[in-house]
């Protein structure tokens, strides 16, 4: 409970453009981490 307060009190303080850019960044790395291991299946078989 204390954990997820302080969790919520870091989120409430984090500037939302940020958090936008940070998860637009993971969503980037994502995608290329999974073309990636699209295109060593394909070269493997």
């Amino acid at each position: 409970m204390d954990f997820d307060r302080r969790i919520g009190k870091e989120f409430a303080s984090f500037p939302i453009r940020n958090m936008n850019e940070s998860v637009l960044m993971y969503q980037k790395e994502v995608i290329s981490l999974s073309f990636d291991i699209k295109t060593i299946n394909e070269t493997s078989f």
